[in-house]
């Protein structure tokens, strides 16, 4: 029987939960597409409030969630207790993808009620931002092996 590190636990369990978050995105985006049909457009000209609400959203979401993530890191710094560590860790990705998920979903929202296909941009990049928060055992283990706290990207 072999024993797993206690390393090993996250690592099963945040791919599910970060699968979970990609594939509810890339369905909604597909869904919304699919929706649009032939009468989607590519326009910058028209829905402007939503493309203002949208733009904000992309602008403030990547760096609240880097901060966020940082500042949850930071709080579980000098953990002693690995079970604490280890759901401090936990917390910091959820939450870190939940602010990348919110305005993603808000953009398949926006091309659905508006079939303009311009909210899909913005998406792409909240979704190239969320994938490259991806949790990989590297990352685990240097926040580990610091105690608990490391200033991960």
């Amino acid at each position: 029987m072999m024993h797993s590190s206690p390393l090993d636990e996250p690592l099963r369990v945040l791919p599910f939960i970060f699968g979970a978050l990609l594939v509810g995105m890339l369905s909604f985006g597909v869904v919304a597409i699919v929706m649009a049909g032939r009468e989607a457009v590519f326009s910058l000209e028209q829905d402007q409030p939503f493309q203002i609400v949208t733009a904000l959203l992309l602008a403030g979401s990547v760096p609240v969630s880097l901060l966020m993530y940082q500042t949850l890191m930071k709080k579980a710094q000098g953990l002693s207790d690995a079970d604490r560590a280890e759901r401090a860790y936990l917390t910091a990705c959820i939450v870190r993808w939940a602010l990348l998920e919110g305005p993603a979903l808000f953009c398949s929202v926006a091309v659905l009620l508006t079939r303009n296909l311009v909210f899909l941009v913005p998406l792409a990049v909240l979704l190239l931002f969320f994938l490259a928060a991806y949790p990989s055992r590297v990352r685990f283990e240097a926040f580990a092996g610091q105690g608990g706290g490391a200033r991960l990207l």
